[in-house]
């Protein structure tokens, strides 16, 4: 689970931005993995959404309860953690966990956003919106905090 949290870390610490193509559900550990990127597209078809860890007596590891705050909002989030279950895609898309795929597959839309992010310059890139604890060092302190006292 550390070798889990600490890549999660680090996928939000290059100066490149990451893209998450989902074309299955994103349940668990590959939610909190989707999480940790820029963006997320995903497809119609990708039926289910969520955190399900609480339904097994444990909770999102790796940041992942943080990110979906940080993400979806504290609301939003605690509805997706608490009640462990799943959201269809189309409720993931009304709460903005990702973008749809308008008449190309999840592969090709994620490599047309791609290309339109590579055509920009790097250091308007590197500059542009970061990761919360780039622009808000305090908020850091959660996400380092919840590692400090899983200790996993």
């Amino acid at each position: 689970m550390r070798r889990a949290c600490e890549a999660r870390i680090r996928l939000q610490m290059p100066p490149h931005r990451l893209i998450a193509a989902i074309d299955s559900p994103a349940l668990g550990g590959g939610l909190s993995l989707s999480l940790a990127c820029d963006l997320r597209v995903a497809g119609n078809d990708v039926t289910k959404i969520g955190l399900l860890e609480s339904g097994l007596g444990i909770i999102p590891g790796a940041s992942g309860t943080q990110r979906a705050m940080r993400l979806l909002g504290l609301a939003k989030a605690k509805d997706l953690i608490f009640t462990g279950q799943a959201l269809t895609s189309t409720v993931a898309l009304e709460w903005g966990y990702y973008v749809s795929t308008p008449g190309t597959t999840v592969f090709d839309h994620s490599l047309i956003l791609a290309e339109a992010i590579a055509r920009n310059a790097p250091l308007a890139l590197r500059a542009g919106p970061s990761p919360d604890w780039r622009i808000y060092p305090w908020k850091q302190v959660s996400i380092l905090k919840g590692r400090c006292m899983r200790h996993f």
